[in-house]
């Protein structure tokens, strides 16, 4: 609470800076909201907005007081209508932007720090990356994988070495079945930064599944034959080892994943691969 009024008194002497005039309803509403009535800074900022002929900025700085006001009488959703209606003004004061984003963030309200995160984008385009940034974090929490996609690509550009939006694209790319791409971004990770939890299990699971699906489908090729000899069991024996080739390759990156990770969810595709590369032994300890 100590945080929110310091904050909120902050952005109340911000917004007074470079002001001519202040008319004498706003100059008692600012005097009432310093001495901590909020709930006449309400009443008395209403009257204002539903006043004739004031001017953007009266109406900009009443909608905020009244924002303020219910963020300290912890009401969230009247704030954040408030803040709304103060940025509908689009006077360029970047503190009103920055409270309703911060109260949006704290209190989940995924739609409406979206929404300000665009409206502060398109007032202020100098904070374009940053912004860029807090987008890209808030489309992988709210798995939209798509608008992900487009936000890290534009931040990899920008910052081509950095492993966390290359991995924000390539979970995107994974997330919208475009594995081949999830691959080669999670490779691209792995040649930054070897270690890397997320591309280790991405690039693990990916080349598990490329093995299986060889696998399958050479054993089922072999099974289909009627009366198969021994060239044929040889030959079958042979096609097996690009599979194992693939799971061994797999298997270097699930095991950084579940030894450093601590992915285990990862035991049942490592377990797999030990008993079909043969070592049964090893796969018992992962069952």
């Amino acid at each position: 609470m100590i945080r929110s009024i310091v904050s909120s008194l902050f952005l109340v002497l911000c917004l007074g800076v470079g002001a001519q005039e202040m008319s004498d309803e706003l100059n008692a509403i600012k005097s009432t909201f310093l001495d901590e009535k909020y709930d006449e800074v309400i009443e008395m900022s209403s009257k204002v907005l539903s006043a004739e002929g004031k001017d953007s900025v009266d109406m900009a700085m009443a909608y905020s007081y009244a924002g303020l006001s219910y963020e300290n009488l912890n009401k969230p959703a009247k704030a954040i209508e408030n803040y709304k209606g103060a940025i509908s003004y689009n006077v360029p004061r970047l503190d009103i932007y920055d409270q309703l984003i911060n109260l949006t963030k704290s209190v989940d309200d995924s739609e409406n720090y979206e929404w300000a995160l665009h409206a502060k984008m398109k007032a202020f385009p100098d904070f374009k990356t940053e912004i860029s940034q807090s987008l890209a974090s808030h489309y992988s929490r709210t798995k939209q994988y798509e608008a992900l996609l487009k936000e890290a690509a534009a931040l990899n550009e920008i910052y081509p070495e950095d492993t966390k939006y290359l991995y924000y694209q390539g979970m995107a790319y994974q997330k919208l079945k475009d594995e081949d791409k999830a691959y080669e971004v999670f490779s691209k990770i792995l040649e930054i930064e070897p270690e890397h939890i997320g591309a280790n299990m991405g690039a693990g699971i990916y080349l598990y599944k490329k093995g299986s699906i060889m696998f399958k489908k050479e054993k089922a090729k072999y099974e289909s034959k009627k009366s198969p000899s021994r060239v044929d069991y040889t030959n079958y024996l042979n096609s097996l080892d690009k599979a194992k080739g693939v799971y061994s390759e797999a298997l270097k990156y699930l095991l950084v994943a579940y030894n450093d990770g601590g992915k285990t969810s990862l035991k049942p595709a490592i377990s797999n691969i030990y008993t079909r590369l043969g070592e049964k032994e090893k796969a018992e300890q992962f069952k």
